[in-house]
């Protein structure tokens, strides 16, 4: 009833024998779902927001792809909220922030009932980062699908 942990000893003992190891991997049965979620990402600078395509991924380190851009809802410049002269608010349009809305289907991995992307739980309201070839962004979790 202990916890396994990579470089650090152990000791199993049976009936007629014990054992002592220490583990360099720990393998278990991984159980992946993919899921379709929506973010909301705001003030991306225009570097990022002109490279943004359908199809970016994201792929871990064996080069397996865990994430991808499905599709780009929205791609507005961000509002800012300013006071005029007067004393008056009002909301203009920043010169080149946006604010973006995407699709991604990531692969997900389910520990307890809890759906995981990037050790991060995926739930409506929480953050979460993509890293492709060319650009990173984050965004927050407005929606969410499993498939």
């Amino acid at each position: 009833n202990e916890q396994l942990l990579i470089s650090f000893p152990f000791e199993f003992k049976a009936k007629d024998y014990s054992l002592q190891a220490i583990p360099s991997i720990i393998s278990k049965k991984i159980q992946e779902k993919l899921v379709r979620i929506k973010i909301k990402s705001l003030n991306i600078i225009p570097e990022v927001a002109n490279i943004l395509r359908e199809g970016d991924s994201q792929k871990d380190t064996d080069g397996k792809t865990v994430a991808n851009l499905e599709r780009i809802v929205s791609n507005n410049f961000s509002e800012i909220l300013m006071m005029g002269k007067v004393g008056v608010w009002s909301v203009v349009h920043h010169p080149s922030q946006k604010d973006i809305a995407t699709d991604w289907n990531v692969l997900c991995i389910e520990k307890n009932g809890v759906l995981y992307f990037n050790n991060y739980p995926i739930k409506i309201g929480n953050m979460v980062n993509f890293l492709t070839d060319l650009y990173s962004i984050s965004g927050t979790i407005i929606g969410l699908e499993v498939k």
